[in-house]
């Protein structure tokens, strides 16, 4: 339980949804928030901002009727709200939108609240929030705010093909999945397979889960980024036809990694027919290192593991470890630095984009990514690449 105590503070709840003020204010009142002010939208924000006597924290949705809660962060942030521009900012959002995190972020919101929000959390992240900003060194200029333009069309996320049979016309757990992969979405449908895809994805979201996909998936993006597999390949592993190898079924003794020690498949994940293909393929290239009684261990059986089959006779990467294959290692989101160059996408658990594989972590990332890693809400160990 939260032990933050709000009662010397006065809060700005800004969101259209009846429902989520009246949840979200009970719970600043439960942290001893006596003096909690709501707004339904941006003009009446702007309103309660003027009758306040000083207001410490900001709490906006993104999306509303009117306009986006981006608009509200602009007036304060360039002075025109009658508040202290660096008062402290939080963004509560619940749906994934990759360029007003962005904008968020340009204009120096300070934390991302994602729906739902529980007590506990909601306590901790507003007492950091509060020692994060107390000093305003970062605060930037009004005409620098003043250039940003807040006016993005809030979307659902677009995914890569509108055709009957593609993304667009599968369930939405296959959709969160695929979204998240913006380099193999931009390949695989020059393999004359994305159907194929498609589906093979959504059995092994059946089998596996989502995040365990995904991470899968991410895995071979790195993979293919750095040239260890084709994308023809990794399409070939993906559309093996869905079949347990044997009888009776096997579930692998303990977890597999690959060689940079990213977990590949989960201890009791049952070994079908497309799990020990990939298996085998990546194995052959030397993605991960099974030898014979490795195998023996985990529960497989040698002949359960296929040689690549769109690379067969392809020799092993040359030289291929985590420290120059991949060229990234893993540290704690504790001791993520500014000028970090982020080596894999950072996702929250529910699929949410945070930081794109290749970006330069900024300081207003690090405080961000740190907070949602406090939550839970992101991994505990991110992947960024090495300086040396």
């Amino acid at each position: 339980m939260s032990n933050f105590d709000l009662s010397p503070y006065s809060i700005l709840f800004v969101d259209d949804e009846g429902f989520t003020r009246q949840i979200v204010v009970q719970l600043l009142r439960s942290l001893g928030c006596v003096n909690v002010r709501q707004a339904s939208n941006v003009s009446q924000a702007l309103h309660v901002l003027k009758e306040m006597d000083k207001v410490h924290i900001i709490i906006s949705d993104f999306r509303m009727p009117e306009d986006n809660g981006l608009k509200l962060v602009k007036e304060v942030r360039t002075g025109n709200a009658s508040v202290n521009r660096g008062t402290p900012i939080a963004m509560l959002t619940g749906f994934s939108e990759k360029s007003l995190v962005e904008v968020a972020l340009a204009l120096d919101v300070n934390a991302f609240l994602v729906k739902p929000v529980s007590r506990n959390g909601l306590g901790d992240r507003l007492q950091r929030l509060l020692e994060i900003t107390a000093d305003q060194s970062w605060l930037s200029t009004p005409a620098l705010y003043d250039r940003i333009d807040v006016d993005v069309v809030i979307t659902p996320p677009q995914y890569p093909r509108a055709t009957e049979g593609g993304v667009d016309a599968a369930p939405d757990k296959i959709k969160r999945v695929l979204a998240r992969l913006p380099l193999l979405q931009k390949r695989y449908d020059d393999t004359d397979l994305s159907d194929a895809v498609i589906e093979s994805v959504g059995r092994l979201i059946d089998n596996l889960g989502e995040v365990d996909v995904s991470n899968m998936l991410a895995i071979f993006e790195a993979l293919e980024r750095h040239e260890i597999l084709t994308m023809q390949e990794i399409a070939s592993m993906l559309t093996v036809p869905e079949k347990i190898t044997k009888a009776p079924e096997v579930f692998l003794a303990e977890d597999i990694r690959t060689v940079d020690n990213e977990i590949l498949f989960r201890s009791g994940t049952l070994v079908s027919k497309p799990i020990a293909s990939i298996v085998g393929d990546l194995n052959e290239v030397g993605a991960i290192a099974l030898s014979p009684d490795k195998i023996r261990e985990l529960g497989l059986n040698a002949n359960d593991l296929p040689p690549p089959s769109t690379g067969a006779g392809r020799a092993p990467v040359a030289g291929y470890d985590p420290s120059v294959g991949l060229a990234m290692q893993a540290v704690p989101a504790a001791d993520l630095k500014a000028g970090d160059v982020l080596a894999r996408t950072v996702f929250t658990s529910d699929g949410r984009l945070y930081g794109k594989s290749g970006a330069t972590v900024t300081s207003r990332m690090v405080d961000v990514l740190k907070d949602l890693s406090g939550l839970e809400k992101i991994a505990s160990t991110l992947w960024i690449e090495n300086k040396s």
